[in-house]
C-alpha cells in the first residue's frame, strides 16, 4: 500500500467549517455509491486513520489535526 504526503495550503472551502461538522465530507464520501463496499469498512483501513476516525466520531479529530498542523507550521 502507498503512502501519502500532502504538503500545501488550500482554500478549500469546507476545511473553513466548524470542527464538530469537519468529518462532513468524508460522511459524504462514504456514503458515494461508487466507492466499493470494501473500502466503506473503517476496519480496513489503516490504523491510523481508524484513530482518526474513532477521534473525530467523538468530536475531537479537528481540534488535534489542526493543533498538530499549527505547530508544525511555527517550527
Amino acid at each position: 500500500m502507498a503512502e501519502v504526503l500532502g504538503l500545501g495550503l488550500t482554500h478549500y472551502p469546507s476545511l473553513l467549517k466548524p470542527d464538530a461538522i469537519m468529518s462532513g465530507l468524508l460522511r459524504r464520501t462514504l456514503d458515494d455509491p461508487d466507492l466499493p463496499p470494501s473500502l466503506r469498512e473503517p476496519g480496513a483501513w489503516p490504523p491510523e486513520m481508524q484513530a482518526e476516525w474513532e477521534a473525530d466520531q467523538r468530536g475531537e479529530a479537528a481540534v488535534t489535526h489542526r493543533t498538530r498542523v499549527w505547530s508544525d507550521a511555527t517550527r
